[in-house]
């Protein structure tokens, strides 16, 4: 059979980008999408976002436009938030002038969002009032994580048509994509995270797999599930009684800490989050095994996510603990990919077990040589290839 040749640039679509993620290097799906797009030629990319992080960390020479109102940040976060929502999904069903304008004088191949928050509903709205092609990336399962007070059923409504309606569909984890196979009898096709073009990756660190004393486990990532904390406070309390250290990665206040016990003792260090590529060098310089958690009680929405830390993890060839409720996106592809070192279970013994297990060097070699072989799985050119492939056939 000829192989399939590869999309030539001069063919790529001129995408419309219409989303409430930022394309920029900040938050995690933030990344994910900078990371996809960060190469794509400049003059076939407009970007229309409604929030923005980071100003300084967007991709040079594209064309950014900025629907973020602060006052209307602030309103969300307010007690107001539920009798202004209306408001907010309102402003998103109406496509406005300036849009408008975007689209008659850019004229898009394409029109490509991501569900977060709202302003997916403009996409689907544009796409099928200019007839564009509409192409969906979905980092998080929107009809679990986002909750509307007063319109969450025709919300729900109008994303399985905008789902139905779209060309491509990009699903995060296999999870995923099976979920809404069978909400909406459409096929999507799995896109798991991936690396940056430049970005770096190690071989493992011999001298560190090696010890059997004193190691350093690390977590990065966001705390703010609501049993994470919970969960790195066992963590904490089993590496102190195997004599190892604890390194997290994320920013914390203060008076949150106050009520973890072990988390507060001294062999628990914290760091402000950092760009990915000081995270990783720092990670396969000083650090020994990583930490992928999945919620137990927040179990639903983690069944079709997919923790994107990992591909920092793998980049840095570190070990890497599972821990969470095997219907976990990231926790049931581990089981399916025969990773070692996966816990399934809220149960402090055998978390104690897994610990101690892990201080060994034999055991921490072997979990590497794994996440070794499986980290292909995240490289750039493999995943951007899906995404070329998949925005270009309907285009």
């Amino acid at each position: 059979m000829e192989k399939e040749q590869p999309v030539k640039k001069a063919d790529y679509p001129r995408i419309l980008y219409i989303a409430d993620v930022p394309v920029e290097l900040s938050f995690a799906g933030a990344t994910l999408i900078y990371r996809l797009l960060e190469e794509y030629p400049k003059d076939k990319l407009v970007i229309i976002q409604g929030m923005t992080v980071n100003n300084s960390k967007r991709i040079n020479g594209v064309v950014y436009h900025n629907r973020h109102s602060t006052f209307r940040e602030r309103l969300k976060q307010s007690k107001f938030a539920k009798f202004v929502s209306p408001f907010f999904f309102l402003r998103q069903a109406v496509v406005h002038a300036a849009d408008r304008h975007i689209v008659r004088t850019y004229q898009p191949d394409i029109i490509l969002t991501i569900p977060f928050r709202l302003r997916w509903v403009q996409a689907y709205r544009i796409a099928r009032e200019y007839n564009i092609p509409l192409h969906l990336i979905l980092h998080d399962d929107w009809l679990i994580t986002e909750k509307q007070p007063f319109f969450q059923k025709q919300l729900e409504k109008i994303f399985i048509e905008m789902y139905r309606f779209s060309q491509s569909r990009l699903c995060i984890s296999p999870n995923m994509e099976a979920y809404y196979r069978m909400k909406t009898g459409k096929d999507g096709e799995v896109l798991l995270p991936s690396r940056g073009v430049n970005d770096k990756i190690f071989s493992p660190n011999i001298t560190r797999l090696a010890k059997n004393d004193r190691i350093s486990f690390c977590y990065a990532g966001s705390v703010f599930t609501s049993d994470f904390l919970p969960m790195l406070d066992l963590i904490a309390k089993h590496t102190e009684n195997e004599g190892c250290d604890l390194h997290i990665f994320s920013d914390i206040a203060e008076n949150i800490l106050e009520r973890y016990e072990h988390l507060r003792k001294n062999h628990v260090c914290f760091y402000s989050m950092v760009d990915s590529a000081v995270l990783v060098r720092k990670m396969h310089k000083e650090m020994d095994v990583s930490i992928v958690l999945n919620s137990f009680e927040m179990e639903e929405a983690f069944r079709y996510n997919f923790s994107s830390k990992i591909v920092d993890y793998t980049s840095a060839a570190l070990p890497v603990f599972f821990w969470g409720p095997s219907t976990g996106g990231i926790i049931s592809w581990a089981m399916e990919n025969g990773c070692d070192n996966v816990l399934q279970d809220n149960d402090e013994k055998k978390l104690a077990e897994q610990i101690r297990l892990l201080k060994t060097g034999a055991n921490r070699q072997m979990n590497a040589e794994k996440m070794l072989k499986k980290r292909t799985a995240f490289d750039y050119e493999h995943n951007h290839d899906i995404f070329i492939k998949s925005i270009s056939i309907h285009s």
